[in-house]
């Protein structure tokens, strides 16, 4: 006979667990809680993406309206150099030196695309090729009081007095129609387009 009698192993009562007995909500509450924390990480990065993506596109824009900037004072010197004074050599060399500098310019691509409709598209389009008509003008004084217009058809006002106080310039109807037919940043765009021009002329009636 064994020297030794097999024990019933028992567990102390307080060890004691009835898993007949055992609330299976208390399991689904720590799964759904630890769910929900996952989920709401998941959603604070997203935010935090989101977040970036829309200074990104700030910067973008920024840089973009540089671009058209750069690309209207180009525009813009392409017809002062129609000038008696200025010799056919120089003109030359000034066209040469101009076009390696609108070469480079090209070389910049930034598009932050814009979600539009197809009349939106087209309404900016006819903006663009009203500006640039603009831009195109050689007389200095019509092409000022023109971008003037287009610049005051961005306001809610219809007549707007020059800074000496003396003369007012109507807005441009037809302009203001295509502009409120654009995107919204499509009409931010342009406002600063057209401002960006008028600060440009205005530096030249001065060095004038």
């Amino acid at each position: 006979m064994s020297l030794f009698k097999r024990r019933k192993m028992t567990t102390a009562p307080e060890m004691e667990m009835d898993i007949d007995n055992v609330d299976k909500e208390d399991f689904g509450t720590e799964i759904v809680v630890s769910e929900n924390l996952g989920r709401d990480h998941l959603f604070n990065i997203l935010d935090s993406i989101d977040r970036e993506v829309e200074s990104l596109r700030k910067h973008a824009k920024k840089l973009q309206e540089k671009r058209d900037e750069l690309n209207t004072r180009i525009d813009m010197l392409k017809t002062d150099f129609i000038t008696p004074n200025i010799n056919d050599v120089d003109i030359e060399e000034m066209n040469f030196h101009l076009a390696r500098v609108n070469d480079r310019l090209q070389t910049v691509n930034i598009d932050v695309k814009t979600i539009r409709d197809d009349s939106q598209i087209e309404s900016i389009h006819l903006i663009n090729n009203l500006i640039d008509e603009v831009i195109k003008f050689v007389d200095p004084i019509e092409k000022r009081k023109k971008c003037q217009q287009y610049l005051n058809s961005c306001s809610s006002s219809e007549i707007h007095f020059n800074e000496d106080g003396t003369n007012f310039v109507l807005i441009d109807k037809k302009f203001e129609g295509h502009l409120l037919s654009c995107a919204l940043d499509d009409q931010k765009m342009i406002r600063k387009r057209l401002e960006a021009l008028m600060q440009y002329m205005m530096k030249q009636m001065v060095s004038e």
